[in-house]
């Protein structure tokens, strides 16, 4: 008999230990097998080449992809897509929503020109400033209706009327590559670089929106993006020399909008992404680390308190591309481009939790809408990872999500096992899923076609059995824990199988094995389930 033994070891404060003991061969090895985190998403939508940046229109419920040298727009309320083309529009950079006109702006770099959509009528119109060569960033002053846009190459920053469309030009130093507004103020923020005897410098200047006068601020490597908080009239960019040089940045800078002082702020090694939360004045900026160019991880988040500039270190992923902020929940997303998923943080603790969409790979930007919770990641693999964000659990130290194990289900004793134990003094509901057919929609071959689950007591007494996880008498409720638990759903009637029970201390063993002695590859799951909460009021 030949088996692999996949120990999971759970923090003291946990109440469900497991120790898996799958006996067969592995089909991924046992290190590539166990996963902690919980996949919670409500779909992947499919878009058309790589989706590269993301912008939400939260009233409309839009979401805006920039899609090779096309805009994919997302129905938030369907994950429908429909392709919007602008044929003057070549390498689109950037794109920004004025969510009071309607309109959305789309800085196109190889074609030197913006295009403009009227999310009313669908019509799409190129605005092109003959002085503005390779734009790669903009921004929009919804207070004003102004859309600036930096100019890399032509070191100017070009200035849309939205009503209009005209264009002006503003001259600023070389190599202006990001920018921001803020309309409270009406002051905008561009942020230069250029090369001089082999170093790397950068300008941060600022433009009085109602006069086009450019001042200069302050000076350093340059900068890789901005967070404008308008209720303080603070300023915060993340310092970064270009990804091909060997320099390397440690700071945020800090802009006070009312008189240009500056300071800073000490973070991880080549600081970029900076987004902050209004709510909780507190500001998220990603770090490479020391080691950016050879991309080996360690990546992770610095959460700077605004008010007395202390930080603190998150754990995330494998090459951080993007952060975005829920001020409403609190929570911070971080797409993980190496690692192929989403860290989720906890603005109140710094816990995390990761969410992986099996059908995506090398998310590249994010996107909230606060108004319906959903959150939007933009993948290299062609399509926009959906969450629902009201379906994540609640974090807490030490809590138990799920363990799972991938694994070929033969016969007799080379059967998949799994072996948990129930710790403390209450019972718990415990999910428990023995997955065959729906793994091919993850590109599994050779899936085990029935699945039978079975579960057993210490004693070696059968508790429960399933074949087909539509026939249990609760599905309704198993349906529910789906979501709960952030596993990913089964379809209805398909021939996978589940046990939804509340079970009391003790040591437990669930089994998985093919009906009429049928063999394949199985995924055998274990996940603790939230009591559900009664709620005493209701609405006539």
């Amino acid at each position: 008999m030949k088996f692999n033994d996949v120990v999971c070891r759970i923090d003291s404060g946990a109440r469900v230990a497991l120790v898996l003991l799958v006996l067969g061969p592995f089909a991924e090895g046992a290190g590539a097998a166990v996963r902690l985190q919980a996949q919670v998403l409500t779909t992947t939508v499919t878009v058309g080449g790589v989706p590269s940046a993301l912008a939400v229109d939260e009233l409309t419920n839009k979401v805006y992809v920039l899609d090779g040298n096309n805009v994919a727009v997302i129905d938030g309320a369907t994950n429908t897509a429909v392709t919007l083309a602008d044929p003057n529009a070549v390498s689109p950079q950037a794109i920004a929503v004025n969510t009071l006109t309607k309109k959305v702006y789309v800085a196109n770099s190889s074609s030197n020109n913006v295009t403009v959509i009227d999310e009313v009528t669908g019509t799409v119109t190129t605005v092109k400033d003959p002085n503005a060569v390779f734009p790669v960033a903009l921004a929009v002053n919804p207070t004003t209706n102004k859309v600036y846009i930096a100019n890399f190459q032509s070191n100017n920053v070009t200035v849309i009327d939205g009503a209009t469309n005209a264009a002006t030009t503003i001259a600023v130093d070389r190599g202006p590559n990001a920018i921001a507004v803020n309309p409270m103020t009406n002051k905008v923020y561009v942020a230069t670089e250029f090369y001089s005897l082999m170093v790397n410098f950068g300008e941060m200047q600022v433009i009085d929106g109602a006069t086009n006068s450019v001042s200069t601020i302050a000076g350093g490597q340059g900068w890789d993006s901005f967070a404008v908080d308008q209720s303080t009239n603070m300023i915060y960019a993340a310092e970064r020399p270009p990804d091909d040089t060997v320099e390397r940045s440690y700071r945020v800078l800090v802009i006070d909008g009312a008189t240009d002082a500056t300071s800073s702020v000490d973070v991880g090694a080549n600081p970029f992404g900076v987004v902050l939360n209004p709510l909780t004045n507190m500001i998220y900026v990603g770090s490479e680390g020391e080691n950016r160019v050879q991309e080996l991880g360690g990546d992770t988040v610095t959460a700077i308190d605004g008010t007395t500039d202390a930080t603190s270190t998150i754990a995330v992923g494998n090459r951080v591309a993007a952060l975005a902020v829920n001020p409403v929940t609190n929570r911070i997303f971080v797409a993980n481009n190496g690692s192929n998923n989403v860290t989720v943080i906890d603005g109140a603790t710094n816990l995390t939790t990761t969410i992986k969409d099996p059908r995506a790979n090398n998310p590249l930007a994010v996107a909230v809408n606060t108004l319906t919770n959903k959150i939007y990641v933009a993948n290299g693999s062609g399509n926009v990872t959906v969450i629902d964000g009201s379906a994540i659990p609640a974090l807490a130290p030490s809590q138990f999500a799920n363990i799972s194990t991938r694994a070929f289900v033969g016969t007799g004793g080379n059967i998949a096992i799994a072996g948990f134990v129930i710790a403390g003094g209450a019972d718990e509901r415990v999910l428990i899923r023995g997955v065959g057919p729906t793994l091919s929609e993850f590109s599994v071959g050779g899936v085990l076609t029935q699945p039978v689950l079975t579960l057993f007591d210490a004693s070696g007494a059968e508790i429960a059995s399933n074949t087909g996880w539509s026939s249990n008498s609760n599905v309704s409720e198993i349906t529910a824990a789906f979501a709960v638990t952030g596993a990913f759903s089964l379809p209805p009637g398909s021939a996978d199988s589940a046990l939804l029970l509340s079970l009391a201390p003790g040591a437990y063993t669930a089994q998985v094995s093919g009906l009429n002695d049928t063999t394949g590859n199985a995924l055998i799951e274990v996940y603790q389930v939230p009591t559900p909460t009664t709620n005493s009021s209701s609405n006539h």
